[in-house]
């Protein structure tokens, strides 16, 4: 990209990636979709089916969903910045494998749509991101900062801080949804103290943790290997 670019359309995708081995490179500037408004489902950057697609130094903010790579497979999102993204920051979903790396994106005050939140949704390494402000606006909602969904892959490095639920809801800093996921030297606090779980992982014998640390939640870790050096409170 050369210049910043804003849109006010509410449904559709701003942006399409329609061939493989695509590098998107914004350059450090703006894909915005604020002018939507809080109802929007419109979506910024999206594939299907593609391979090896690449997005770094995008600054993306106000859709529905921020990024979408779906499918496919060979993906990397890195060195971008999410904020206000209504209901996830960025996925990479239904991919044909675990090839996929997410690292080095900083994403902001995520939510206000009308489901639950999770700001990072992704099959593949999630390395080095850092996750602030996520909330969900409706009642019940959950907040979750990042949900990993590649088998034998690792959740490491990541900052995630300041989750709030809807009303009744519950937060969850790491989601662990598939086997064999490693997660390890991660910073995840609530300040507030919120419900919720730190780690949840997939199983105690599934899913192996080191060297984390949680802070304000109403439990540390759960269903997740200690495999030393997590501390929580």
């Amino acid at each position: 990209m050369r210049r910043d670019l804003s849109t006010a359309m509410t449904s559709g995708n701003a942006v399409v990636i329609a061939a493989n081995n695509v590098t998107l490179d914004c350059n450090g500037f703006k894909l915005g979709g604020l002018a939507a408004g809080p109802a929007s489902t419109a979506w910024g950057v999206y594939a299907s089916d593609r391979l090896n697609a690449t997005v770094r130094h995008c600054n993306i903010r106000g859709f529905f969903i921020g990024l979408f790579l779906s499918g496919g497979g060979g993906h990397v999102v890195e060195d971008n910045r999410f904020d206000q993204n209504l209901g996830t920051a960025l996925a990479i979903r239904y991919g044909t494998n675990t090839a996929n790396l997410v690292q080095r994106n900083r994403v902001f005050d995520t939510g206000g749509g009308p489901y639950s939140t999770a700001a990072i949704v992704a099959e593949g390494d999630i390395i080095d991101n850092t996750v602030v402000g996520a909330f969900s606006a409706v009642a019940g909602g959950t907040t979750t900062g990042i949900s990993a969904f590649g088998a034998g892959t690792e959740v490491r490095g990541n900052q995630v801080r300041e989750l709030v639920p809807g009303s009744g809801g519950l937060t969850y800093g790491i989601f662990v949804n598939v086997t064999r996921v490693a997660v390890a030297d991660n910073r995840i606090a609530n300040q507030p103290a919120q419900a919720g779980i730190g780690i949840m992982g997939f199983g105690a014998t599934d899913t192996f943790c080191a060297g984390n640390t949680i802070t304000g939640f109403g439990t540390g870790m759960n269903a997740c290997r200690n495999s030393g050096g997590n501390d929580w409170w």
